[in-house]
C-alpha cells in the first residue's frame, strides 16, 4: 500500500506530495523529509556511484525512487509504503508497468519544475486526482 507520494525537482525540493494514511504533516514537514530523500540519493550516487532503487526500514517498508527526464531536468518521484510482501510490491505496480503514466504526471508539472514557481491549486488538484486513479488502478 502506497503512504505517500513526493514529486521533486533535481535539487530536493518538493514540487507536490500527498499523504494516503491519513496523517497528513505540513508543509515545512514534507519539505524536511524531501530535503532528505534528496541528500540520500546525492550520497549514494557521491559515494557509492549509483542510484537508489529502494530504501527498506526494519518494519519492511519501503521508500521508492524512480527519475524522470523532462525539459533537461531530472525530476525524482518517491513513494513511501507500508509493509511490503513480494506479492504486493508497488515499484512494478506503480512505477515499473505504469511509467509512463507517471510521466504524464510529471509532464504536467513541467513549467513547474523549470523555474522557481510553485503548481496552482488546480494543477495540484489534478495531478493528485490522477494518481489517485494510478493507485486505485492497481
Amino acid at each position: 500500500m502506497i503512504d505517500a507520494f513526493y514529486i521533486l525537482k533535481e535539487n530536493g525540493i518538493r514540487i507536490i506530495s500527498k499523504s494516503y494514511s491519513g496523517n497528513d504533516k505540513s508543509d515545512m514537514f514534507d519539505d524536511m523529509v524531501t530535503g532528505f530523500f534528496s541528500a540520500m540519493e546525492q550520497f549514494s550516487k557521491a559515494e557509492l556511484d549509483e542510484g537508489i532503487k529502494y530504501v527498506q526500514f526494519k518494519s519492511n517498508r519501503r521508500l521508492y525512487y524512480k527519475d524522470f527526464k523532462i525539459s533537461n531536468r531530472m525530476v525524482k518521484f518517491v513513494i513511501l509504503t507500508s509493509r511490503i510482501t513480494n506479492d504486493n510490491d508497488p515499484y512494478n505496480q506503480l512505477i515499473g508497468d505504469k511509467s509512463i503514466k507517471i510521466k504524464w504526471v510529471v509532464e504536467t508539472l513541467k513549467d513547474y519544475i523549470v523555474t522557481d514557481a510553485s503548481p496552482n491549486e488546480k494543477v495540484e488538484k489534478d495531478v493528485k486526482e490522477r494518481i489517485d486513479v494510478l493507485l486505485k488502478s492497481r
